[in-house]
């Protein structure tokens, strides 16, 4: 392969860490989103990837001592929620550049540009001061990446690109490494790319994201969706459902996230987190382990039972 090829061959990988460092210099907007300096950048042959001065979110140590560290970071939703959209911009910018679909980039296996990207998603996911799953990040996801296509962001970064691509060619073995001075430099050049509505959409993003994650469950529950024969109805996370529990006179109505993916269907198992409306009458009624069902009319479409309940409030004396 010539050089010319070479260049072309990983133009996309270019793209892609270029979008790291939009997230980057879109979270550095703000302190509340802030995620600090990158310390250098690697482009070229065989290494591509953004270092940041500051590992908030990134294992330093054993996953085991780490634990409260993530807990700690995690906990500030708008910043976690900035690094979420700057983990995906890697591969929302290669796949618009690209026009495919962003889960061809987005998985663990080695055949992935983004296998890094989603490791690092996994691990923190698993230590998070609040519950996730990649129905959520893929949600974002596109909502995100039609704001940069709206924006033409991705066209906007072709002239940086090339520029790029063309000192990797006068580079030995075709590896660029940018110092952290050129790395503000570049981040300066991305910088008088982001137009104000860009920006305008980013922070709605933050913050419809960071009020999603901080929400606060009286209950944690098992749910079971009942099998419906020749129904194939699909159930959404942060729908209100109405609960029927047989020892309150009256059915409650609540929000319920679902822990483990967003989208549940008849015959389906999974954690609920319910966060109750009205509380009016509920004080000290529920018990863990006791069951209820959830109702669509007359119709029982899931049973449930509680595993945790979080709101004092709500729990009845032993």
């Amino acid at each position: 392969m010539n050089i010319d090829k070479e260049l072309e061959f990983i133009k996309s990988t270019v793209y892609h860490e270029l979008g790291h460092v939009l997230g980057y210099c879109l979270a550095g907007k703000s302190e509340k989103t802030d995620l600090g300096e990158i310390k250098y950048i690697e482009l070229g042959f065989p290494n591509n990837f953004v270092t940041p001065k500051i590992s908030y979110y990134h294992e330093e140590k054993n996953i085991l001592e780490e634990i409260d560290r993530f807990k700690k970071t995690t906990s500030n939703t708008q910043r976690t929620t900035a690094w979420f959209i700057e983990v995906i911009l890697g591969c929302t910018t290669q796949v618009i550049f690209e026009n495919l679909n962003f889960k061809s980039c987005f998985g663990h296996s080695r055949d992935f540009n983004g296998r890094i990207d989603f490791s690092n998603l996994s691990l923190v996911r698993n230590v998070s001061s609040f519950t996730w799953n990649f129905d959520d990040i893929y949600e974002l996801q596109k909502e995100l990446q039609i704001i940069l296509t709206d924006d033409d962001l991705v066209i906007k970064l072709e002239e940086i690109v090339c520029n790029l691509l063309e000192k990797i060619r006068v580079v030995p073995k075709l590896q660029l490494k940018l110092s952290s001075e050129e790395v503000k430099t570049l981040s300066n050049e991305i910088n008088l790319k982001i137009s104000t509505n860009l920006y305008k959409q980013y922070l709605s993003l933050i913050n419809k994201y960071s009020e999603f994650f901080e929400s606060s469950p009286d209950l944690v529950a098992v749910l079971n969706f009942i099998e419906q024969p020749q129904e194939n109805i699909i159930y959404r996370s942060n729908e209100v459902f109405i609960m029927d529990f047989p020892n309150l006179k009256s059915k409650i109505s609540g929000k319920i996230k679902f822990v483990q993916k967003n989208n549940i269907k008849h015959g389906e198992t999974v954690h609920g987190e319910i966060e109750i409306k009205e509380m009016k009458g509920l004080n000290q009624k529920l018990k863990i382990k006791q069951e209820f069902n959830i109702t669509q009319g007359s119709k029982i479409i899931c049973s449930g039972t509680i595993m945790n309940i979080k709101n004092e409030y709500l729990l009845a004396s032993t």
